[in-house]
């Protein structure tokens, strides 16, 4: 990965995550916030992932990751190409939808 795509992506984190209004950031709120899509600040609390008591953290958080997986597999119970290979798509908890910000409001 070049420089400048890691430079733009911290601009745009910043400006995500510090300079836009609250209600932009909102705007990115997923029913999974633990992989993908914003976390408001103190919406989330790790002390209780390593199983002890504390306060919700005092951060803010932006998730993004690979919607969708390809892969071969070979399965000769169904209907296969000419190289014996089933082309499907693997979705899991981690190949979700990315939550982009609405462009109406940033």
């Amino acid at each position: 990965m070049s420089r400048s795509v890691c430079e733009n992506a911290l601009i745009a984190a910043k400006l995500f995550l510090h300079d836009a209004e609250e209600p932009v950031r909102r705007s990115c709120l997923t029913k999974d916030r633990a992989r993908r899509g914003y976390s408001p600040m103190c919406t989330e609390n790790f002390a209780s992932l390593i199983g002890e008591h504390g306060p919700n953290d005092l951060v803010k958080k932006y998730r993004v990751g690979p919607e969708a997986l390809n892969v071969m597999h070979s399965d000769s119970d169904k209907s296969s190409t000419s190289i014996g290979e089933e082309v499907k798509s693997v979705l899991s908890s981690l190949h979700q939808p990315n939550a982009w910000p609405d462009h109406k409001n940033w």
